[in-house]
């Protein structure tokens, strides 16, 4: 049984599609409600060992820090206080609960190396790529969240990753997860990952990975300029720091300046393969 990792495992939202589709999964949450949660809802499969829950906070050391969690929106949940003040600037508060910590190096080697690595955790998903410099063994695949508002801490993962061997990238919208179907094996290919399945992925989901995602693979250099091109749309419309963001709340600017700018208006998550 092939391993994955969710990392900033929320909800389930994710956890819930890797095991219906056999995997086995290690996740890992700092939010010791959601990752209470978490274990009240996979019950089963955290008592059959399919399903590993770490609550712990991915941070450079071991120890115990700050976890910020959102006040409106639990995905928020953030334990970088740049994070925090970003999203207090837009109305989004939070308070602050001591969590146990963890560097994630600790936590691949005490689980070990996972077939596909999945990371969404607000501010600190670099630090889930660092830890992967020098090992011996590394994921096929990997998917990281792109930063809405800091270009370098978008492009510093893809360079580390292109370092690191991976060599194909696909750029997948959030917001349009929820209208993907994993690929059923047919008579021409057999290639799907783990059970083929029917399956409605929850708003806010990461959706499908690896062989199940459309065969629209670009390189290090495409994608750069594939993110060049949105970061231009987001400095108009993002929803952090665009300068027509509160504007484009209502629905009919929206409606006119999506065709133009909708990249703008969107969260990404890349995903890389070896």
């Amino acid at each position: 049984m092939k391993t994955v990792y969710d990392v900033g495992m929320h909800t389930g939202e994710d956890t819930d599609y890797y095991l219906n589709k056999g995997f086995r999964v290690v996740g890992v949450e700092a939010n010791p409600a959601l990752a209470q949660a978490c274990a009240d809802r996979f019950a089963d499969a955290v008592a059959s060992g399919q399903l590993t829950i770490v609550n712990k906070a991915v941070a450079e050391t071991s120890g115990t820090i700050a976890f910020y969690v959102s006040d409106q929106r639990s995905v928020w949940g953030t334990a970088s206080l740049d994070w925090k003040i970003r999203n207090d600037a837009v109305g989004q508060t939070s308070h602050a609960i001591d969590v146990p910590a963890s560097p994630f190096g600790e936590i691949l080697d005490q689980h070990g190396t996972p077939y596909y690595l999945k990371i969404d955790i607000e501010g600190f998903d670099h630090l889930c790529i660092d830890a992967l410099i020098g090992r011996s063994e590394l994921p096929d695949y990997v998917s990281i969240e792109s930063h809405a508002t800091d270009r370098e801490q978008t492009f510093g993962p893809l360079r580390t990753l292109r370092d690191l061997g991976y060599g194909d990238f696909q750029i997948v919208s959030q917001e349009g997860v929820p209208t993907q179907s994993p690929p059923q094996p047919s008579e021409t290919s057999t290639n799907v990952e783990g059970n083929a399945i029917d399956y409605t992925f929850e708003k806010g989901s990461s959706g499908m990975f690896g062989l199940d995602l459309p065969d629209h693979w670009l390189s290090f250099d495409d994608a750069c300029a594939e993110y060049t091109r949105i970061y231009r749309h987001t400095r108009l419309v993002g929803p952090h720091n665009g300068l027509l963001r509160h504007l484009t709340k209502y629905p009919w600017p929206r409606r006119f300046a999506r065709p133009l700018l909708g990249r703008g208006f969107d969260w990404y998550d890349t995903h890389a393969r070896r």
